[in-house]
């Protein structure tokens, strides 16, 4: 695959999302690590999940959590979003795949509603909502992930499952994020989006909808 460099056209102006380094030495892993865990202090306190406060420890090992997900994964850029105020956060990924490599949306187990990045051009949004079964219970999970084609290459956008009151927070900064992306060839050609051919003809989804998925 050609190589492909992924610009933001202004800067992202969402509170809570951070973008995630990769590469970072042990100390500047610590020195990441202090300094974003000293944004993110207004945490502090807040209710966890489980009911009980937020600490900066929970707030440092989210954040180790994030830089150690980064060098795993091949995704060309990765985000870890804080959407609520808690010490709960969601990782965002962005990837560049050629399409062969790329979600089959006529197999979608989810709903597919039209989509249009500013500087890309159309898309599909594709969600998802799923119920995770455990001993004692279960819980909803959802999903939400924007793919954008040229016919050749494909960009993935999206947020890994999370409980619907996380998903339901991020997904504007999720849509602000694909409209200021802009994508160029290293042969200087940018990246222009045509809809797939079982790509949804109806209206966009409605941003300020109550859930992320339906």
């Amino acid at each position: 695959m050609a190589k492909w460099t992924v610009e933001l056209v202004e800067d992202l102006d969402v509170p809570g999302w951070i973008p995630v380094p990769e590469g970072l030495s042990h100390r500047e892993r610590e020195q990441w690590i202090d300094g974003t865990s000293k944004r993110l202090e207004y945490l502090v306190g807040t209710p966890r999940w489980d009911g009980e406060k937020s600490t900066s420890t929970d707030i440092r090992d989210l954040l180790q959590m994030a830089l150690d997900e980064r060098e795993r994964s091949d995704a060309y850029a990765l985000f870890q979003v804080w959407p609520v105020m808690s010490a709960a956060a969601v990782t965002c990924h962005l990837y560049l795949v050629e399409n062969e490599s790329s979600p089959d949306i006529a197999k979608w187990d989810g709903v597919l509603h039209a989509a249009h990045a500013e500087n890309i051009g159309p898309g599909v949004q594709l969600s998802a909502r799923n119920e995770w079964l455990f001993d004692g219970g279960s819980v909803l999970l959802e999903s939400v992930n924007y793919m954008f084609t040229d016919g050749e290459v494909s960009l993935l956008l999206g947020v890994d499952e999370c409980i619907p009151q996380l998903a339901t927070s991020v997904v504007r900064g999720l849509s602000t994020l694909k409209d200021l992306l802009r994508v160029v060839r290293e042969d200087g050609r940018v990246f222009e989006s045509v809809l797939p051919p079982s790509a949804p003809v109806d209206e966009s989804w409605p941003i300020e909808d109550i859930w992320a998925a339906r």
